[in-house]
């Protein structure tokens, strides 16, 4: 009777299937969050450096960053401003019964791949927020997109569907979620037909590389700034919204495998819950997806007596995170009819493992779960039935192809009504499934969901690079020189200047770990060609002026002197570059050199990190992003001083006429360096104003900085360098004792120590102060004296106050000469 009543126009049909059909939703909304909200937790446990890898430091009271309330909805060449809604949110930190209780985590990374979770399946007849800005009425049916059968190699089919989507075709879950048209033949290729979703793996890196470096890619080889930034307010909010983007999008992945874990959405068996639809081919209501969402949500069942009973938490752990090769393989691993032998895709397991309301024991489509001989249970107790009713549980093993193990469940419920029987007079049989069932199958596909939504979180930030320092043992070096008014007509403006290291190098080596397959062998991730960029994110210090008399002398003063806001500058693109292994001969990898032509790292730098992010081949994914992250030494400033205008005498600094002015001190003066007869000795003009050449040297293919010939460092003048320096391995300079004939005592090679100014991980303050030697504040700061006494004076005996300040241009630096960093 009811095939006849179905036989309805397709025209009818669709009319009455667009009106009613968006419940084909998989798991509820909150149980989606829950989910995600597990996996990313279980993520972090496994690989807790990632956030820090990113460059994403957390506050003090949380695990993960606050990327505040706002992403970026792209198509195309366009990006449009969206924001977390309400209904997201409160879906997300509401308590028990009206949401997941997670509060305030809305915008936290988690949030945002819960928002991606819950917006995946808005659609224009629900309750969501309808703000697509691409699409009319700011809503489409995303949910028809969320269906994949591996066993005939389909999305969902139905007819009329097509007259309800509108005119872009409808992807199995696999090709929505990765932006393919074929995910496992061509997985490299961007759907070209099927464009309405703006939140799949493509889109998940291309917000990643925005978020990181501010550039966007108009070709492998063109990579241009983003527009719309005027200012550093501007730049920090839109790297964070591209952040937010990111995991928004992988909130969605998310959603269309865990959709994988609802077995009619592996068996194509819609289920609209719309009275009419039911029997026209839409299914009737997910009781599985509503029985999930109360366990979810905490939802208290409410007993005849008016007690409150709490249904079981949904079961998160239990199974090991998955690892593929390919994003495709969390899936499925093989499709067609024989991958119920074959598949250790999620797809594979729900479709072959479950029967579903409208393909349960008696249907014949799927051939497996098979319509075998299975163990019967009784159910005597475990429902309230009628007398004339018989109920059992028929109990099967679930084989796990991607572990090899297999589960016993009850995986449907038979009925014999002793009242009805066939023509031949057996007792007529039915099956359905219910909450016992739904409990078993749940028990083993929600920790599947976590854990194969975990894996698909590992393998998109899988890659992964070591930075380290290069030959010369520093990042960058600048001569401070450069930045002296009285040469250059202009001043450093520590608020908005760009003026400092136009260039960084450093050793880059890929240690990306193998993947381990199923079969237990290892599977190389090259990366063997992609583009390069370097990028270097700092705080200010607005304190700086180019001689340093502001420079702030204790951590309070230094702490006002931070500017709030995080910036960045980015290098030249550098094309189609490896990024090797390590080798026997090359243990840290290649040395790259990256230049910022337009907007340096400013000298006044602080808080300073150092990340290079490449965008290219990683394994078999032509179009990875990977960063890595190293948090370096503040600009660290060298300098050197002659102070042979006066002389030291066992410790004591005097000028030459001080000395002559007393002639007892000529007792404690070596005879080379006085000079007349005595009682009226003077000091040897021999003996002070000296002008030695100074040479260092850094490296194996040597830096070298050298104070000679007209870059001599005068009497009461200095020098003065700044490095980007490495706060682990501070750099060596050795340096030629044979051209020097002041006293100089230092190590050979001497190492100089950076100093910290930086914001810790506890929300703390670290900051080394400069000290003051005649008004001139630095770091490292290596004296030339004229000894002239007949005891040797050491430098730790020297008392610098004795100096008086110098004054004019003697504070400024004197030019050097810097050769091979060229």
């Amino acid at each position: 009777m009811f095939k006849d009543e179905t036989r309805i126009s397709s025209v009818t049909f669709a009319l009455v299937f667009a009106l009613a059909v968006p419940s084909t939703y998989a798991f509820e909304v909150a149980t989606h969050a829950a989910i995600t909200n597990e996996a990313f937790a279980r993520f972090l446990s496994e690989r807790p450096d990632v956030i820090s890898n990113l460059g994403l430091l957390p506050p003090l009271d949380r695990p993960v960053p606050n990327l505040r309330r706002q992403y970026l909805d792209v198509s195309g060449t366009e990006a449009r401003k969206r924001d977390v809604m309400p209904f997201e949110q409160n879906l997300i930190e509401l308590p028990n019964f009206r949401g997941l209780g997670l509060a305030n985590q809305a915008s936290l990374i988690n949030g945002w791949l819960m928002v991606g979770a819950i917006r995946e399946d808005d659609n224009p007849a629900e309750g969501n927020p309808k703000d697509d800005p691409y699409r009319s009425g700011g809503a489409f049916h995303r949910e028809f997109n969320h269906f994949f059968d591996p066993y005939f190699q389909r999305p969902l089919t139905l007819p009329g569907l097509q007259t309800a989507y509108g005119p872009q075709p409808v992807r199995k879950a696999v090709d929505w979620a990765l932006g393919t048209a074929n995910a496992f033949s061509d997985a490299n290729t961007r759907d070209t037909q099927s464009t309405w979703n703006h939140f799949t793996l493509f889109d998940a890196r291309e917000a990643m590389f925005r978020a990181l470096t501010l550039r966007q890619r108009n070709t492998v080889i063109s990579y241009v700034d983003l527009p719309g930034i005027q200012n550093a307010a501007q730049a920090e909010a839109m790297r964070l919204a591209y952040w937010a983007t990111t995991f928004r999008a992988l909130g969605d992945m998310l959603h269309l495998n865990q959709d994988m874990a609802q077995p009619q959405h592996t068996r194509n068996e819609p289920h609209s819950g719309k009275m009419v639809l039911e029997y026209l081919g839409a299914g009737h209501e997910s009781v599985f997806e509503k029985y999930m969402d109360e366990r979810a949500r905490q939802v208290p069942r409410i007993l005849p007596g008016g007690a409150a009973v709490p249904p079981p938490r949904l079961p998160f752990d239990g199974y090991p995170t998955v690892v593929f090769e390919r994003f495709s393989d969390y899936w499925s691993t093989h499709q067609g009819p024989d991958s119920p032998r074959l598949g250790a895709g999620l797809a594979d397991y729900s479709n072959s493992g479950f029967f579903t309301p409208a393909a349960n024991y008696a249907d014949r489509v799927y051939t497996s779960p098979a319509a075998a001989n299975y163990p019967a249970e009784n159910a005597t107790g475990l429902f309230n039935t009628r007398p004339d009713v018989m109920v059992r549980f028929l109990r099967g093993d679930v084989m796990d192809r991607y572990t090899g193990s297999t589960s016993n469940i009850r995986l449907t419920t038979e009925s014999i009504w002793d009242g009805r029987v066939d023509l031949d007079g057996t007792p007529l049989r039915t099956w359905s499934l219910n909450r016992l069932n739904y409990d078993d199958m749940a028990s083993l596909l929600i920790p599947r969901a976590v854990a194969y939504s975990a894996g698909i979180l590992e393998h998109f930030f899988r890659g992964e690079m070591t930075i380290s320092l290069p030959d010369a043992g520093f990042y960058g070096v600048v001569d401070h020189a450069k930045f002296v008014p009285s040469q250059t007509g202009t001043t450093t403006d520590p608020y908005t200047g760009f003026k400092g290291f136009d260039k960084v190098r450093l050793k880059l080596k890929n240690t990306t770990p193998r993947i381990l397959t199923r079969s237990g062998s290892y599977i190389d991730q090259p990366m063997p060609h992609g583009t390069l960029i370097a990028v270097l994110k700092f705080h200010r210090n607005t304190c700086y002026d180019d001689l340093l008399t502001r420079w702030p002398l204790t951590t309070e003063e230094s702490r006002a002197c931070r500017s709030p806001i995080e910036e960045i500058v980015a290098s030249d693109a550098i094309i189609d570059q490896a990024v090797p292994f390590e080798t026997p001969t090359d243990p840290d990898g290649h040395e790259f050199t990256f230049h910022f032509p337009e907007r340096e790292l400013p000298i006044n730098a602080w808080d300073v990190v150092l990340q290079v992010v490449y965008r290219g081949q990683l394994g078999t994914e032509e179009d990875s992003v990977i960063v890595a992250t190293r948090n370096i030494a503040e600009p660290l400033f060298a300098g050197f001083m002659n102070t042979t205008d006066y002389v030291v005498i066992n410790g004591t600094f005097y000028t030459p006429g001080q000395v002559a002015a007393n002639q007892t001190l000529f007792g404690s003066v070596s005879p080379a360096c006085r000079t007349g007869q005595p009682g009226n000795y003077i000091v040897s003009s021999a003996c002070y104003n000296r002008i030695d050449a100074f040479t260092f040297s850094a490296g194996s293919r040597p830096v070298v900085l050298a104070a000679v010939g007209d870059t001599a460092v005068r009497p009461r003048r200095m020098a003065r360098v700044a490095f980007l320096t490495d706060r682990d391995n501070p750099p060596v300079l050795d340096w030629n004792v044979d051209e020097v004939s002041c006293w100089m005592f230092l190590e050979k090679p001497m190492s100089l120590q950076p100093y910290p100014a930086e914001q810790t991980a506890e929300d703390g303050w670290m900051y080394g102060f400069p000290n003051t030697v005649r008004a001139i504040r630095t770091w490292e700061l290596h004296l030339c004296y004229a000894d002239i006494g007949i005891q040797v004076t050491m430098p730790d005996q020297l008392d610098v106050t004795q100096l008086d300040d110098m004054i004019g241009q003697e504070v400024e630096p004197t030019a050097l000469t810097i050769d091979g960093w060229q």
